[in-house]
């Protein structure tokens, strides 16, 4: 039996939790102008979780991709970062750094989750949503604020990478420094 569009649309069940994927790509902008805000207000939590010598990052899919940035722009830094996908550390792996940065939008990847009880290293976690399971587990957490997004998960795709870019300038910058805007272009022509 094929349906109909009209018919389909009618089957459909609304969550709302999620909205439409081009009502996220067109408030995008004003999304991260929220998130960088909200990280902003937790200036000292991105300080806490920039103390380690040796980070890891966590997460898994999109979270494990998105921790990509952070380990780039801390090993140009001198950082030795490393990232794993959290599905490849069976519980009880010995801590592969002195502190654990959990990612996840949704703050409920049972794999990160489980790592990150596991483990005696220092716990952290970058999430979007906030009192989530991973920052129950972390000692210290930055949230993104709740934005609501796409199943697509394009702001919280693009606003876990502002956010781990700030860690990263935040990690690398002096006690007291301002850290400068994450840079738009890619590395600027001085570099």
């Amino acid at each position: 039996m094929t349906l109909l569009p009209q018919e389909r649309k009618k089957l459909s069940v609304t969550d709302d939790r999620f909205i439409p994927y081009d009502e996220a790509l067109s408030g995008e902008g004003e999304s991260l102008d929220r998130v960088r805000e909200r990280l902003q207000e937790q200036h000292r939590d991105l300080m806490e979780i920039g103390r380690a010598a040796r980070p890891v990052f966590v997460g898994i899919g999109a979270s494990h991709a998105a921790s990509a940035l952070a380990v780039y722009l801390l090993r140009r830094r001198g950082v030795p970062a490393h990232r794993v996908s959290a599905g490849d550390l069976p519980a009880g792996t010995p801590a592969l750094g002195d502190a654990v940065i959990g990612v996840s939008q949704s703050g409920r990847s049972r794999e990160t989750i489980d790592y990150l009880l596991s483990t005696e290293a220092h716990k952290a976690a970058v999430v979007n949503v906030p009192a989530s399971p991973l920052t129950q587990v972390a000692s210290t957490a930055v949230d993104l604020g709740a934005q609501r997004d796409s199943k697509a998960s394009t702001i919280g795709f693009t606003g876990t990478l502002l956010a781990l870019g700030l860690l990263a300038d935040r990690w690398t910058s002096p006690p007291g420094a301002v850290s400068q805007p994450v840079h738009q272009g890619g590395p600027s022509p001085s570099e």
